[in-house]
């Protein structure tokens, strides 16, 4: 059954590189995202989360079925584990004892290597960001599309229901929902997915109703199109943009919002490997004396910090290549 479940995992992340690619080549902003991914700021992000798609890659495939035993831990299993702390780039540890081997970003309590506690992390990140954020876009798009396009009342139905959903925090909502489902993952995403489709679907209900104006909806109406039909064909393609937009922007805030959530002990159960529970455990350790602070700079500057940055950077790229009008463009 391993190598089925390799198999599962292998489709899935081709299926996402194969979806990507044929959305860029499909696009109608082709040239213009071309330029200004050229950019190396853009071109740097890209660079970067597919570093740590790949992390997250090598720790879905397992090795065995032995919980835990992935290709990604039995790489970083080669790393020599110390009997306490050391510093980064240290030869020795805080005892003046020679250690076991080297470790870039030091070891915690446990003598674990820090740079792959943090590495172990992105596969929580990739679960809970992504998951999270198809979750929020398919509620968002659906009602967004059928808010837009039909109006009268369901236009009412789907603002009331999206008011309602947006006058009670967050913060709030997912509590109560992990207090009543559990803190796993699956539970966590839908969670904040229940949370997180509000912003979407107000935006594109209001391209839906500017697009629904245009001629070649008009002209499809006339021809005698399904309205199924034009929403898939007619609309859904010129709002795709929108959608690009918003799932890099709320994958990020999904990231963060688990470390959060994480930190404070609500978020997911402890021993999983994630770097809400890295800020948790660095939190104690800055207040030691000397203060341990490599655990934090680590989960901070290598975990955290670079696909959240990387996604809000690939998100402007990808609304500066789209920022003249769709519309114009399309009744061109």
């Amino acid at each position: 059954m391993i190598w089925l479940q390799n198999l599962l995992v292998v489709c899935v992340f081709a299926l996402i590189f194969y979806l990507i690619r044929r959305t860029y080549r499909k696009s109608a902003f082709r040239d213009e995202l071309a330029t200004g991914f050229k950019r190396p700021l853009a071109r740097f992000s890209v660079y970067l989360l597919s570093f740590y798609g790949l992390v997250a890659f090598l720790d879905f495939l397992y090795i065995s079925s032995a919980p835990g035993d992935t290709l990604l831990q039995s790489i970083i299993a080669w790393i020599p584990e110390e009997d306490s702390y050391s510093i980064p780039w240290a030869f020795y540890d805080l005892q003046g004892e020679s250690l076991n081997g080297w470790h870039l970003l030091g070891t915690n309590i446990n003598g674990k290597d820090v740079l792959g506690l943090v590495l172990s992390g992105s596969r929580t990140a990739f679960i809970l960001g992504p998951g999270s954020s198809i979750l929020a876009l398919a509620l968002g798009t659906t009602l967004g599309l059928l808010s837009g396009y039909l109006g009268g009342w369901v236009d009412d139905l789907v603002q009331w229901i999206y008011t309602t959903v947006a006058s009670v925090p967050w913060f709030l909502f997912v509590i109560s929902f992990i207090m009543v489902f559990g803190r796993d993952l699956v539970w966590i995403s839908i969670a904040i997915g229940l949370t997180a489709w509000v912003e979407p679907a107000r935006l594109i209900r209001a391209e839906t109703m500017q697009i629904r104006s245009l001629a070649y909806v008009r002209s499809a109406r006339a021809a005698g199109f399904s309205t199924a039909s034009i929403l898939i064909r007619q609309v859904l393609p010129n709002v795709s943009y929108i959608i690009v937009i918003t799932f890099a922007l709320t994958t990020s805030q999904v990231i963060l919002a688990e470390s959060v959530l994480t930190f404070i002990g609500i978020g997911v159960e402890p021993g999983t490997a994630s770097w809400g529970i890295l800020l948790s455990e660095s939190n104690r350790e800055l207040l030691r004396s000397p203060p341990v602070w490599w655990i934090f700079a680590a989960t901070t500057l290598l975990g955290i910090l670079p696909p959240v940055l990387g996604l809000n950077v690939i998100a402007d790229t990808i609304r500066d290549a789209t920022g003249f009008s769709i519309l114009a463009k399309k009744d061109d």
